[in-house]
């Protein structure tokens, strides 16, 4: 899918295929355009490797929203923020982030904030294992990702609405997940209560 942008537009921009944009702020109800610069769409046939340069410092919800084929991601140095949904669906890609790059991190095939886990893609031996200290899971961080072994290496606390207090449940929806493991489970809630948050997949405390 070919994305084409008018001439003398200043506002977006295609480069390698993609769709780049000036994002927009809004500042004390005050909406301006900046000049800094995000990856607002990329087409779904994409393949291969697609980098977000120096030039970028957004990557927007959904901008690689079911772009199956992308492989080597690339988090340019100057990258601040990535967006719900931003990966999702991204079944075989592998992220790189620069060493100047001092928001996100990837450990074990996934890409974090900090210890917020924002985007994950092709999993090694069908195991994702969640780094030391996370925090939360982006909406869409894991969606579509084929795994079929989630291990979270801290406790689990339930609300009352049966949900992780550090993310939401519909942030958990990857393929062919059959065990999750987590550290602990805190009383007075026990497997049985978080079955829901996690589908049909067996919920495990060593």
């Amino acid at each position: 899918t070919d994305i084409e942008v008018s001439n003398g537009n200043k506002r977006f921009s295609v480069v390698d295929g993609m769709l780049i944009g000036k994002m927009q702020h809004n500042v004390n109800d005050v909406v301006t355009i900046g000049p800094d610069w995000g990856v607002v769409y990329c087409p779904t046939d994409k393949k291969g490797d697609v980098v977000a340069d120096d030039s970028i410092t957004h990557i927007v919800d959904y901008a690689f929203n079911g772009c199956k084929d992308i492989e080597t991601v690339k988090i340019g140095g100057k990258v601040e923020y990535i967006g719900n949904y931003a990966f999702a669906g991204c079944e075989k890609a592998t992220f790189v982030v620069d060493e100047t790059n001092e928001k996100f991190n990837v450990y074990d095939d996934a890409l974090y904030n900090g210890n917020m886990l924002v985007a994950c893609g092709k999993v090694e031996d069908g195991e994702l294992c969640l780094k030391e200290g996370i925090v939360g899971i982006s909406p869409g961080a894991i969606d579509g990702v084929v795994m079929e072994r989630l291990v979270f290496p801290v406790e689990i606390a339930f609300n009352e609405e049966d949900t992780p207090y550090y993310m939401w449940s519909k942030s958990l929806s990857p393929a062919n997940l059959k065990e999750v493991v987590v550290k602990s489970i805190r009383p007075p809630y026990g497997p049985e209560f978080g079955k829901s948050v996690y589908s049909d997949a067996k919920l495990v405390v060593p």
